[in-house]
């Protein structure tokens, strides 16, 4: 409902999604092997993997949890279930797993998840090459933290770590940085899933020639709204996050919450929330470590698409915190997004002061749309310009950042200009294509 405003689930969408997540274990733990004959020949082993115990011996804790889609181990259905995966397993290993990159499972994930319901509604899927020009705009690199508060199938956080093992990073070293510094997280179950696989891929050839499999790490991608109201933190079952307020406070909250998951574990009822207060936490953590770098593709979900009365009210409260919206100008409501909302939570709640952000947005906040304009006097640093650039996004583009001195007019602007053979490449391809000219931007 967050990712599209309202609720789109049915029965096949949801299997769809189970199978999806499950075969990413499998693509994942695979990517892990020294070779494909060690892929599991037994029930129990092809249960470890998708319980997630398989990749402890590689010192990864988190890839399968008791999640959403854990369903299918349950006692009822087991056997039947690790039987269909198994023949998933026999059609796979025909093919050359150690070539399989994150560019499958971001395709499966655009193409199978549900693209009947997608249209404008908020998920837009950046190019690699878009997140390697971004990455290389803001020269990101060790030691800065960098924090993708709304990271789909992980494109940024694939992309950064990529970049780092070009500019020298390796090893253990890399392995240690990346799980203490470069983090996501997304409202999306199956987003998170796809996104960890995609993080271990970056990073598998490493622990598989390192040490750093012994160190016992978690990816850090989680389940988590970055946009949670600072005085609620709720997680839709009355289970409550103290984020701000006394002491006292916060033990009588936790004190609710033990009360509440006790009950729940005497009516069999427990099995997903350990995971999602284990997620759910993690929003109030950042806010408390911030971080050098947030970078990202924020949703661009239209407010007129969020049917839930409860979202709408917190959405329409956050918007004038931030003197996005005036209350004279509440007419406007329906044509704002959540893009710029979530510009200024992120820069707001998850930023070092002196830090850097960088997101991709629709152009339209940068034209003379009206409720764009206080969003547009916050100043930036610099501007790309992707108006001309196809295939991209189903409405034109613009990446801002903030980076040192900030403008409110003449902004710095690079403005690109491409008819792109395909939406998915690298960035030493796209620049085969891609014009790039110097201009300002005034709103």
């Amino acid at each position: 409902s967050k990712v599209y405003g309202s609720d789109i689930t049915t029965d096949e969408l949801f299997i769809r999604h189970t199978y999806l997540a499950q075969f990413t274990r499998l693509i994942g733990y695979a990517s892990l092997l020294n070779r494909q004959s060690d892929m599991p020949d037994k029930y129990e082993e092809l249960e470890a993997i998708l319980d997630g115990t398989a990749f402890e011996q590689f010192g990864i804790g988190n890839i399968s949890e008791n999640d959403f889609y854990s369903w299918v181990l349950l006692p009822e259905i087991r056997d039947e279930a690790l039987s269909a995966f198994f023949t998933l397993i026999n059609h796979l290993i025909v093919y050359d797993l150690k070539q399989i990159d994150q560019d499958l499972l971001k395709q499966l994930y655009q193409n199978l998840v549900d693209p009947t319901t997608r249209h404008d509604l908020g998920e837009y899927y950046t190019p690699d090459w878009l997140a390697e020009l971004i990455l290389h705009e803001i020269d990101y690199n060790a030691p800065k933290s960098l924090y993708d508060p709304a990271c789909g199938s992980g494109t940024f956080l694939f992309t950064a770590i990529k970049r780092l093992i070009k500019l020298g990073v390796q090893g253990e070293a890399l392995v240690k940085f990346c799980m203490n510094n470069i983090m996501g997280t997304d409202v999306h179950p199956l987003a998170v899933t796809i996104a960890r696989v995609n993080y271990l891929l970056a990073l598998s050839k490493e622990m598989q020639t390192t040490s750093a499999h012994r160190q016992g790490y978690s990816i850090p991608v989680y389940m988590a709204d970055a946009m949670i109201k600072p005085e609620q933190g709720q997680s839709g079952v009355s289970l409550q996050l103290p984020i701000n307020g006394e002491h006292s406070e916060a033990s009588q909250i936790w004190r609710r919450n033990f009360i509440l998951l006790t009950d729940l574990k005497s009516q069999d009822r427990n099995g997903i929330w350990a995971y999602i207060l284990k997620n759910l936490m993690r929003p109030m953590i950042f806010a408390q470590d911030k971080f050098d770098v947030i970078v990202g593709n924020p949703p661009w979900l239209s407010y007129r698409y969020i049917r839930n009365a409860d979202y709408q009210q917190d959405v329409k409260t956050i918007y004038q915190h931030y003197n996005l919206i005036s209350k004279k100008d509440v007419k406007l409501f329906t044509q704002m997004d959540l893009s710029t909302l979530f510009f200024m939570i992120a820069r707001d709640r998850y930023l070092k002061a002196g830090g850097t952000i960088a997101f991709v947005m629709p152009r339209a906040v940068i034209t003379g749309a009206k409720q764009h304009r206080p969003f547009q006097q916050i100043g930036f640093s610099r501007i790309l310009d992707m108006e001309k650039v196809t295939p991209l996004f189903n409405v034109p583009s613009c990446v801002m950042i903030q980076q040192g001195t900030l403008y409110t007019d003449k902004i710095p602007t690079k403005t690109y200009k491409a008819k792109l053979p395909k939406h998915e490449m690298e960035l030493d391809e796209a620049r085969l294509f891609l014009l790039e000219r110097d201009s300002q931007t005034s709103f």
